[in-house]
């Protein structure tokens, strides 16, 4: 009864140590280093996290993991899809060139019709674990399109250029 005891206390200390422990968040970059503390912000291009040592920011270009000491929120979950969206977005050179040709047309063609899906990369990629989940996909599609959408209007600011500079000679 006594070893039982023991073993008990023992346990529930271990199982303490490690809930504490995993309240963390964590961001592991592209070299291998992980920053501990607690993400108080996910940009656009980058998180905050305040650590022991201050608050540090990190470019998301820079980053390759990122773990929640939690369960993400449905807003974290849009984010993070919508930076994979940005990220991971395809046809990016086809898009100038649509918006090259085409003009503005073009560009909200692809803005509107643009409907991407995580790949292969997305799906293997710092946030697998959620690439399935209904708010990770909704802000996956949101940042692809944007990231098409701007790639289309580049396309067409290269035509307006190649006009001007074609009337100014």
């Amino acid at each position: 009864m006594k070893m039982t005891k023991q073993f008990l206390t023992v346990f529930i200390a271990m199982i303490s140590v490690f809930v504490y422990a995993s309240n963390e968040d964590r961001i592991i970059t592209n070299s291998g280093e992980v920053i501990k503390g607690e993400v108080i912000k996910l940009g656009k291009n980058y998180f905050k996290i305040n650590t022991t040592e201050g608050t540090i920011k990190v470019s998301n270009d820079k980053v390759a993991i990122v773990s929640f000491g939690q369960e993400l929120s449905v807003f974290e979950k849009m984010q993070l899809g919508e930076l994979d969206g940005k990220r991971y977005a395809k046809r990016k050179g086809g898009n100038i060139v649509l918006g090259f040709f085409t003009g503005l047309i073009g560009t909200g063609i692809v803005y509107l019709t643009s409907s991407q899906y995580p790949g292969f990369e997305a799906s293997n990629g710092p946030n697998k674990a959620i690439v399935n989940d209904p708010a990770y996909l909704e802000g996956f599609k949101k940042g692809a399109k944007a990231k098409s959408g701007g790639s289309a209007l580049i396309g067409t600011g290269a035509w307006v250029l190649l006009l001007l500079l074609a009337s100014a000679g």
